[in-house]
This record gives C-alpha cells, sequence and structure tokens, in this order.
C-alpha cells in the first residue's frame, strides 16, 4: 500500500478574483487579500473536498484504483509492490500537474504497514492499531488520571 499528502493544501487552491475583496483583512494599517483558500473559511472545508473529489476521479480515470481519501490525505492498496510503485508513479505527477503540491516526507510506499490518520495499518498481521509512541502517550495519560 501507499499514502500521499500535500503540502499546504488549502493554500494551493486558487479564490476567483471577484470573490477575493471578500476574503480581506487588516492588521495595523496594512490591508491583505486572500488569492488563495484560507484555512478556517466556513465554507473551505466544502470547496476543498470538492477539488480533492475531482483528483480522486481523476486518478481514477488514470487507472489508480483501490483509493481511499480523507481531505487531503490519500490511501491505496494495489495488489502488488510494482503496481503501488507504478501508482505512485503516476499520482504525484498528477497531482502536481493539476497544482497539489505533494509534501515529499509524507509519500510513503510500496509498504506493507504505514500509519494513515494516526492509525497504524498492518498488511502481513493484518491488524489496525495505535502507533507505538501514541499508545504509550495514551498509557501515560491513563496511569496519570488513574492516580487522581
Amino acid at each position: 500500500m501507499a499514502k500521499l499528502d500535500f503540502r499546504s493544501a488549502y493554500r494551493r487552491v486558487p479564490v476567483h478574483p471577484e470573490t477575493q475583496p471578500l476574503l480581506r483583512m487588516s492588521w495595523g494599517d496594512q490591508l491583505f487579500c486572500n488569492r488563495a483558500l484560507p484555512f478556517g473559511l466556513c465554507s473551505a472545508l466544502k470547496l476543498f473536498t470538492a477539488v480533492v473529489d475531482a483528483l480522486a476521479r481523476a486518478m481514477h480515470c488514470e487507472g489508480i484504483s483501490d483509493l481511499i481519501h480523507y481531505l487531503d490525505n490519500f490511501l491505496w492498496s494495489p495488489g502488488s509492490s510494482s503496481e503501488c510503485r507504478h501508482t505512485l508513479e503516476v499520482a504525484v505527477p498528477l497531482c502536481e500537474k493539476l497544482g497539489l503540491l505533494v509534501a515529499p516526507h509524507k509519500v510513503v510506499g510500496p509498504a506493507t504497514s504505514l500509519i494513515f490518520l494516526g492509525i497504524e495499518i498492518d498488511l502481513v498481521f493484518q491488524v489496525i492499531r495505535l502507533p507505538v509512541d501514541k499508545l504509550a502517550r495514551l498509557k501515560q495519560a491513563l496511569r496519570k488520571w488513574g492516580n487522581k
């Protein structure tokens, strides 16, 4: 399986010039205008979801199947390691061609075990679990809570 994530995903989605004045803000005596989708805007999630849904359809048209995505986190599990490598070779340039910059340090695969959305997926042992560091922090928090 493999995964990828984007760098500054919301900021890669341009805002139509006619709506940019609606996204102005002032700080001190300076005026700033967003030319890209600002994080925190109430409609940003819906707009960004439409963009990544379209990207998922484009990936499907390019032959990438077995795809799951949540916002800008993409995961797929093709049959073999070579198919997985090929999927990455198609997906990364497609994303960048469409203006979504892939964060290289967040590309993983082909792999039999990886962390997706904070959960470790292990295909060899066919288990889903908390990563070791999160489990240790959880145990520590529970011990602390139990001692109160």
